[in-house]
C-alpha cells in the first residue's frame, strides 16, 4: 500500500490527467478491486462486467477525492466502492420490480420475475453465504443459524453445546470480521 506521502503526491497528479500517477494508483488498489468484482454475488448481478464497472467506480472515487487527508484515502475509495456497489444491487432490484409489473399488466406468470424484495434476500441470502466460507467453521455456523434459520443464542448454545455468551462473541467476531471485508 502506499504512503500519505506517496498519495499526496499520486493523487493529485492523476486527477489531472497523469498516466504514470493513475497506473501506480491502479497497481497499488489492484486487490481491492479484484475483492470486489471476483465476489460471487455481484458477478451474479453484473456478469463479465463487474471487473470494468468495480474499476469505473474507482475511477470515479479517484476523481472525487477533495480532502487534504491522504491517509484517509484509501478508506475513502473502499466505502466509495461498497457504497456504489449496494446501490447497483438496489438499481437493479427496482429493474426487477419493474420489469415484475410490466409482466403482471400481460397477465402472464411464465413473464413474472422476482419483486425487489424476494431480490434483496436473494442477494443477502447469496453474499452472506459466499462471506461465510471465510470465517471461522464455528463463527460462520452461528451466524447462518442465527439470521438464516431464526435460532435464538439459546438455541444454538444448546447444539453447540456452549453458553449463550460464547455464541454472541462468535457472533460478534463473526460480525467485525464480515465488516472488515467490505
Amino acid at each position: 500500500m502506499l504512503s500519505s506521502d506517496e498519495l499526496r503526491q499520486l493523487v493529485p497528479a492523476a486527477k489531472q490527467g497523469d498516466e504514470i500517477a493513475m497506473k501506480q494508483l491502479c497497481n497499488s488498489f489492484k486487490p481491492l478491486v479484484f475483492s470486489f468484482c471476483h465476489r460471487q454475488t455481484l458477478y451474479n448481478v453484473l456478469g463479465e462486467d463487474a471487473e470494468n464497472t468495480i474499476w469505473a467506480l474507482f475511477l470515479e472515487a479517484v476523481a472525487n477525492f477533495s480532502n487534504s487527508a491522504y491517509e484517509r484515502f484509501p478508506g475513502f475509495v473502499s466505502r466509495h466502492l461498497a457504497n456504489r456497489v449496494i446501490n447497483i444491487f438496489r438499481h437493479n432490484a427496482l429493474r426487477f420490480q419493474l420489469e415484475q409489473l410490466s409482466a403482471m399488466e400481460d397477465d402472464s406468470e411464465a413473464c413474472q420475475v422476482p419483486c425487489a424484495d424476494d431480490l434483496q434476500l436473494l442477494l443477502a441470502k447469496l453474499s452472506l453465504s459466499q462471506e461465510l466460507g471465510n470465517l471461522p467453521v464455528q463463527q460462520a455456523f452461528v451466524l447462518e443459524q442465527y439470521y438464516c434459520h431464526n435460532k435464538t443464542i439459546n438455541d444454538i448454545a444448546s447444539t453447540l453445546n456452549i453458553t449463550p455468551r460464547t455464541v454472541r462473541y462468535h457472533r460478534q467476531m463473526a460480525l467485525e470480521a464480515l465488516r472488515r471485508c467490505v
